[in-house]
């Protein structure tokens, strides 16, 4: 039972926590439009659209750096700005540890995970 199957990577578990921090903060966003301060709610909700479109690349988005140590440091930034209104906390500190993960990545020296071209 020596040879492992499955391999536990950072980056993967990290990418996990990005993807579903971005939706709490896109969802919370949206629900931040009825507060007082309705810039802050706008750039929630295109700070979770960006988030989505980074874990899940888009076309125009395929040559964006994949560096752990750059990702990690915009998710903190945005993590820091959600945690002003009340809707985006839950998403914001998904966020923290979500790029906290993203730095243990970058400390270990992962490789970024390679597509995979579909299911055989």
């Amino acid at each position: 039972m020596s040879d492992r199957k499955f391999k536990f990577t950072w980056a993967e578990w990290g990418r996990l926590q990005v993807v579903w921090s971005a939706l709490f903060i896109l969802t919370g966003g949206i629900i931040s439009l009825w507060y007082p301060n309705r810039l802050l709610a706008v750039a929630m909700c295109g700070a979770g659209a960006l988030m989505l479109a980074l874990e899940y690349p888009v076309p125009f988005l395929k040559n964006v750096p994949k560096l752990y140590y750059l990702r990690a440091l915009l998710y903190l930034g945005i993590a820091g700005a959600s945690m002003l209104q009340a809707p985006t906390h839950t998403g914001g500190l998904c966020l923290l540890f979500g790029a906290l993960t993203y730095l243990r990545a970058g400390v270990n020296g992962e490789p970024w995970p390679t597509e995979k071209k579909g299911r055989s």
